[in-house]
């Protein structure tokens, strides 16, 4: 038999997982940047959700890792810290990192992620998997 306060905890429970992407489906989750603002981004970077807190990935030249100081939708990447190898991409890479860095909300449709800043940036991943 259900307590009065189970059966109110069960849809309340159900609305919240609907109003956010859940992390778990992130997790596994490899996706490659396609574009960056206005136009395709050729070299190589990724990003993964390793917890609903940490993100990691490959820039250009370098991995990296940034913990996140907000709860998806929002996304606040902080303390981004890389490798520190050399390539021919480390201009690239530069973009990248400062791209990242002012990305404040994340969406996920299929298999697309995108994440905005609020001066109109947008970071365009498609998943690996």
């Amino acid at each position: 038999m259900q307590s009065d306060g189970m059966r109110f905890m069960f849809p309340v429970l159900m609305l919240l997982s609907a109003c956010a992407p859940a992390a778990s489906a992130l997790d596994s989750r490899v996706f490659s940047l396609a574009y960056l603002d206005d136009g395709p981004f050729a070299p190589r970077a990724t990003i993964r959700f390793v917890a609903p807190e940490q993100i990691e990935g490959q820039a250009p030249c370098n991995r990296y890792g940034a913990r996140l100081t907000a709860t998806l939708p929002a996304f606040a990447p902080a303390g981004i810290t890389s490798t520190e190898m050399a390539c021919e991409a480390l201009a690239a890479e530069a973009v990248f990192f400062e791209a990242l860095g002012e990305m404040t909300s994340a969406e996920i449709e299929g298999d697309t992620l995108t994440l905005r800043s609020p001066e109109g940036r947008i970071m365009v991943f498609k998943s690996q998997d």
